[in-house]
């Protein structure tokens, strides 16, 4: 008999774990700034305890359900257009023992019990700043991708010409502003600028290893930010208007495509003192 009770309480908890999963998906929230995270949701069930002791045993195979899911949610999120932070997991034992020690100490973001008595408990992981999946996962590609140097431009070699040159050259840019809206720009933590030429203008290669931790792109959907000079852009960026965007591994589209000209103008904006490069001083508009 007990067994026969053990069966439907699972067969409930499979149905309730369906409802529950459809209306808590994980995501990543990319466009909270540093305060980005990604979350997941666990459910455990009681099983036949009562009281304290099914209290305790409901919020505890939560909590593991919930790291199951994080461990797995984790490793499918994109670093950039080729790679996912499993693949960096399985060829990098760094980034495997600091992803592993991020995901234990994950935090309880909130938990509770449904009215059918199952529990359950919200998993929250910080995507920038110190101790989170940027820290780990941004060092690792950017050493892949390899250091180089910013391609520099005169007035001879520049697309823009001598006027277009002198014009970007009078001016002090505090940042860079892609606008990509309805180009269905995905998020990533490295992402890469090119220009319609396939030129590369922009990536991790080029980002100062020590503020990479807050991400090498500041993803916003809310133009007031920009407007009002709150973005890692400050108050006084360039903008451009990207062309269309281009994928990489399982046709990612991650990286940024912009016009030759704009190329110019970005590279040139940034060898003034390359301030922009160097401090991920970039807001993509998506």
């Amino acid at each position: 008999m007990k067994k026969l009770v053990l069966a439907v309480v699972a067969m409930l908890v499979m149905a309730v774990s369906c409802v529950f999963a459809a209306k808590h998906e994980p995501q990543v929230n990319w466009d909270r700034g540093l305060q980005g995270n990604v979350e997941v949701y666990g459910l455990g069930s009681p099983l036949d305890y009562t009281g304290y002791k099914g209290s305790r045993i409901g919020r505890e195979s939560a909590i593991m359900d919930g790291v199951r899911n994080l461990t797995a949610f984790v490793n499918t999120i994109h670093v950039d257009a080729h790679l996912t932070v499993g693949d960096l997991v399985a060829s990098n034992d760094g980034v495997k023992s600091g992803v592993s020690d991020l995901i234990r100490s994950a935090k309880i973001a909130a938990e509770g019990k449904n009215p059918d008595g199952t529990y359950w408990a919200r998993l929250s992981l910080p995507l920038y700043g110190n101790n989170s999946l940027a820290d780990v996962v941004i060092p690792a590609v950017a050493a892949q991708s390899g250091k180089a140097q910013v391609a520099k431009l005169n007035k001879k070699n520049s697309i823009i010409g001598r006027a277009g040159f002198e014009g970007v050259e009078r001016d002090f840019y505090t940042g860079l502003v892609i606008d990509a809206r309805g180009l269905g720009l995905n998020c990533a933590f490295a992402p890469v600028i090119y220009d319609t030429a396939g030129r590369y203008i922009f990536g991790a290669r080029f980002v100062n290893i020590n503020v990479a931790n807050r991400g090498i792109v500041e993803y916003v959907r809310n133009s007031a930010t920009i407007n009002t000079g709150r973005s890692r852009a400050g108050d006084s960026p360039l903008v451009v208007k990207a062309e269309t965007v281009r994928g990489g591994y399982a046709a990612n589209m991650v990286d940024i495509v912009v016009s030759e000209e704009d190329g110019d103008r970005i590279l040139l904006a940034n060898n003034m003192n390359g301030y922009i490069f160097n401090n991920g001083a970039i807001v993509v508009m998506r």
